[in-house]
């Protein structure tokens, strides 16, 4: 038989690809805790996995709100995650209801993947198609903060900037009076990439010989996803939120850069101004909005945090009572500085018993004597009862890339499946062992029954537990606290409890598998848990995991705010048959100081499934 040359030119079988839409089975809208279904028509008889996408516009929708718009506030949703952050638990089935994929809480999957795998053009690339958030220099802290990407409020996906607010800088009006109300919030069209191992695999499915597919999403619930932005947070990075400056407008007062001119604890003031640090030379870029109350902070004594009361602790609280803002505007009356003046806020009292007098009073006794360094404002608008935002993903839609094979390479499957042949579909997948754990646990073994005859790694999140309502969450005033005490950031607590990991206090860990401890030594976790400084064996040991999971490591910036435990079963293109074996995580945390939060363990199982399709049957090798 003649072989062909090296240099021979072989004959290639054309394919073409076209995108086709496809509408939820069950409606066009949907809220929190509903199930989306998709049916996927045999049709369709080859598509690109990786070519699919859900596609929708997710709508924001605040409580409502009395006259005085008291539930004003800007919230988006998760920075990093962004919609994929709404997705709880996905199932794949054949339309024979063969079961190919399920994932519960598959959320706290991604927020590894999109935490770890992640650069400038992986997270640009998110804040352009799903919903996330990104840094920008507008409203850059110049304080000497660390960059947040949750303190967007010009060009926010969630939120309408124009006409509801234009800055004088910019060539727009000076002022804003009116309350910001849901018709300002705008609907983000977001395109999510399926979070399953099958719609993340590279090879082309073969959808006419199982029948078609059914995929089934769940959504989350509401307390979850939504997010206060970082700079009118008092929980997270404190330095970005606005600073008093004074009550006359003077951009250079004459006893000191932000000593109030005229205030005494007698007399009350109904607007004051804020200085232009953090980007605040703009109406534009002023992160509070009309109808928002909030209080003033003083920031010089920020150190520690009180896990108890879930307030930052050592400063001074110095209202005590709110005060909301009626009016946002651009003043230059009496500034010395090139004329560019300061941002004038008019406020009134929220109706409580404390006086503007009170609050001036206050702020004078802090920093007219040089108590305090800065005065900052911060909202109280999630602290109030019945704060419960809901959101609806509206025209959501199924976009499935169609693959057009050639009709000799259909007919060649269909002749090998009817002589008896079968067809090995092997496709990546994740399974989540789930395990509970306590606060007050010092030691704990946890077991988890794998059944996955080709295991790759296992990532281990131990994600905060804690009881908690929908406004504590929403401004993190009860999270993790992964920042403790520094210079700049003061303290910072996590974004998107019960969704990402907590260290809280861990000493060391070590696996047992196959009869033998995995490492040989304990791998120790100290100066990571501790918030000192970064501990290197755990972190060799989960880029290993990641990039047996299928996910690459570019960045470990998240390691503090997404607490993982790795460990990789095999290397390269290897498995691990973890049937009938005992595996077990033994962690250990701190003797002396308790850990603070009550634990989930999302364990995921990163292994490969084979689907096995002959003449009569449709099997799955787990």
């Amino acid at each position: 038989m003649a072989t062909k040359g090296f240099f021979q030119a072989q004959d290639l079988d054309p394919v073409s690809q076209t995108k086709i839409s496809i509408p939820a089975d069950n409606g066009l809208d949907f809220t929190p805790t509903q199930k989306i279904t998709f049916h996927i028509p045999p049709t369709t008889k080859f598509f690109q996995p990786s070519e699919c996408y859900l596609e929708a516009s997710v709508s924001l929708t605040l409580p409502e709100m009395d006259a005085n718009g008291v539930n004003a506030t800007r919230i988006q949703l998760d920075s990093t995650l962004g919609a994929q952050s709404l997705i709880r638990d996905i199932r794949v089935l054949t339309n024979g209801g063969v079961l190919l994929e399920e994932l519960q809480n598959v959320n706290v999957l991604m927020g590894v993947k999109y935490d770890y795998e992640t650069n400038d053009n992986f997270r640009n690339k998110r804040a352009l198609t799903e919903g996330a958030t990104n840094w920008i220099p507008d409203t850059r802290g110049t304080v000497g903060q660390t960059k947040s990407n949750m303190a967007n409020c010009v060009h926010n996906p969630y939120s309408k900037r124009a006409p509801f607010q234009t800055g004088v800088d910019r060539g727009g009006v000076a002022a804003v009076n009116a309350s910001f109300l849901n018709t300002d919030m705008q609907l983000c069209k977001v395109l999510l990439p399926l979070p399953t191992g099958i719609f993340m695999s590279e090879r082309v499915f073969p959808n006419m010989l199982v029948d078609g597919l059914r995929v089934e999403v769940l959504l989350e619930e509401p307390r979850f996803v939504f997010r206060q932005l970082d700079n009118v947070n008092r929980h997270r990075y404190l330095s970005l939120n606005p600073t008093f400056s004074c009550d006359n407008g003077s951009t250079r007062p004459t006893a000191g850069p932000h000593t109030p001119t005229g205030l005494t604890k007698e007399t009350g003031f109904d607007f004051f101004y804020i200085d232009r640090s953090n980007g605040n030379w703009d109406v534009n870029n002023f992160p509070f909005v009309v109808g928002e109350r909030f209080q003033f902070l003083a920031g010089n004594s920020v150190s520690t945090t009180d896990q108890g009361a879930g307030v930052i602790g050592g400063s001074t609280n110095m209202s005590g009572s709110d005060l909301v803002i009626t009016g946002i505007e651009h003043d230059s009356t009496n500034a010395v500085d090139f004329g560019r003046g300061l941002t004038k806020i008019s406020c009134a009292d929220a109706g409580n018993t404390a006086t503007q007098a009170e609050v001036s009073g206050d702020i004078a006794a802090n920093v007219g004597n040089g108590a305090a360094d800065r005065v900052v404002m911060f909202s109280t608008q999630c602290d109030l009862s019945g704060w419960n935002p809901t959101y609806t993903l509206k025209n959501v839609a199924l976009i499935v890339g169609e693959v057009e094979m050639p009709p000799q390479y259909e007919q060649g499957l269909i002749q090998g499946l009817s002589a008896g042949g079968t067809m090995n579909y092997m496709y990546p997948s994740y399974t989540n062992y789930k395990f509970s754990q306590l606060a007050s646990e010092r030691v704990a073994n946890i077991r988890l029954p794998l059944q996955n005859s080709m295991a790759r790694a296992i990532l281990h999140i131990p994600t905060d537990a804690t009881t908690a309502g929908q406004g504590t969450m929403t401004n993190a005033s009860s999270n993790y606290v992964v920042v403790d005490g520094e210079s700049k950031d003061y303290v910072v607590r996590q974004q998107g409890a019960g969704l990402r990991g907590c260290w809280d206090k861990l000493s060391n860990y070590q696996m047992i598998y196959d009869n033998r401890l995995q490492p040989s030594r304990k791998v120790d976790c100290s100066l990571t848990a501790a918030k000192a400084s970064m501990s290197q064996q755990p972190m060799i040991e989960l880029e290993k995991a990641l990039l047996m999971s299928g996910f690459d490591p570019h960045s470990f910036r998240a390691f503090q705010e997404n607490a993982v435990i790795g460990r990789a079963l095999a290397l390269n293109d290897g498995v691990y048959d973890s049937r009938g074996k005992d595996y077990s995580l033994q962690v250990e945390y701190n003797e002396t100081d308790a850990p603070a939060v009550n634990k989930l363990w999302n364990n995921w199982c990163a292994h490969l499934r084979t689907l096995m399709i002959s003449g009569d049957a449709i099997r799955v090798q787990i």
